[in-house]
């Protein structure tokens, strides 16, 4: 059985993650995954969403892991 506590994340979206903390701007991450940068961006916001916190910061179009 799945822990409660535990975000229910997709196989996706944690690409969307290791390639959003791994590229130096979300576009960049974005080609990397063969999706459009609105795609990627709002795939991390899902993310945030279902974890309960922020996981990145943003200036511009920069995106860092917290």
């Amino acid at each position: 059985m799945a822990d409660p506590r535990l975000p229910n994340l997709t196989v996706q979206q944690l690409e969307y993650l290791v390639a959003a903390a791994a590229s130096p701007t979300r576009a960049a991450a974005a080609r990397g995954l063969g999706v459009t940068p609105s795609a990627l961006t709002q795939g991390l916001a899902e993310m945030e969403r279902r974890v309960g916190v922020p996981l990145f910061e943003r200036q511009g179009r920069q995106t860092r892991l917290r």
